[in-house]
């Protein structure tokens, strides 16, 4: 199995509607890897059907101390994207990220990698981003920014 290169960025929203502009954009193939979700919702735990992402997408823009870590496989083979990340905080924000093939010890991997890295960046207008292998981020805005400058913010 192919080592893969994690990049997370923090935003101070979580609109469902950006986040599906993310997911079309960056992993426009997609499915869920599970089949269903759990949430917490005031009623207490609740099973939410997996393949319905928008109605995921909008419990947790509603309820925003809500956490979760939400992972969509890609579809397409040919892309560098293997997965992406839907995290979020318990303080109200989200974390974006994707899972892209690649090792740090490879200099034509890490090319791709930052391009695609600079490029959401970008698109996320995120001020605290960060790469990583293989690594869940922080359920927290400001554990992640600690989390980002351990890994040294790109």
């Amino acid at each position: 199995m192919p080592e893969l290169i994690d990049q997370y960025f923090l935003v101070d929203t979580r609109d469902a509607k950006f986040v599906t502009q993310f997911l079309d954009k960056y992993v426009p193939e997609r499915e869920p890897v599970t089949d269903s979700y759990l949430i917490t919702t005031e009623a207490g735990e609740e099973e939410i059907d997996s393949k319905n992402i928008d109605l995921v997408l909008s419990f947790y823009e509603e309820h925003v101390t809500g956490i979760d870590n939400i992972y969509l496989k890609n579809l397409d083979e040919k892309s560098w994207i293997a997965f992406a990340i839907v995290a979020y905080t318990d303080d109200g924000k989200m974390i974006l990220g994707i899972s892209a093939l690649g090792t740090f010890d490879d200099v034509d991997d890490m090319r791709e990698n930052i391009k695609i890295f600079n490029d959401i960046k970008a698109f996320t207008n995120s001020a605290v981003a960060c790469m990583t292998l293989e690594e869940p981020p922080p359920n927290n805005s400001i554990e992640f920014v600690e989390f980002a400058r351990q890994r040294e913010l790109l």
